[in-house]
């Protein structure tokens, strides 16, 4: 099974079709405590203010990422699908400590 997290990509049009669609942290974080994945693919920025750069105070996808880190919970596989270079860079960071290398996106945005 497949978590996509994401605000405004609708993960079947992005190539992630049957994918559990969470938009924000919190259903995202509710997903992975009652659901087994496989694989989850990460937009870091979950709210237009994040996306337009203006920032907020919203969780983003690099805390989904960090919550996994301290709670232990990873599926075979992470991918990170956001455009948001410096936010992609630092849930790298965190996922390559557990895998200790990268997976390629399967996803295009």
């Amino acid at each position: 099974m497949i978590l996509w997290l994401d605000d405004i990509r609708n993960p079947a049009e992005h190539g992630a079709i049957g994918a559990v669609w969470a938009k924000n942290y919190e259903e995202a974080i509710c997903l992975l405590e009652t659901e087994q994945f496989t694989v989850v693919s990460l937009d870091h920025d979950l709210t237009m203010a994040q996306t337009l750069g203006d920032g907020d105070k919203e969780k983003t996808g690099y805390d989904v990422v960090t919550w996994m880190e301290e709670h232990n919970i990873w599926p075979e596989r992470v991918f990170v699908h956001s455009a948001n270079p410096s936010g992609r860079y630092r849930m790298f960071q965190v996922i390559q400590k557990h895998y200790g290398k990268l997976f390629q996106p399967p996803f295009y945005i």
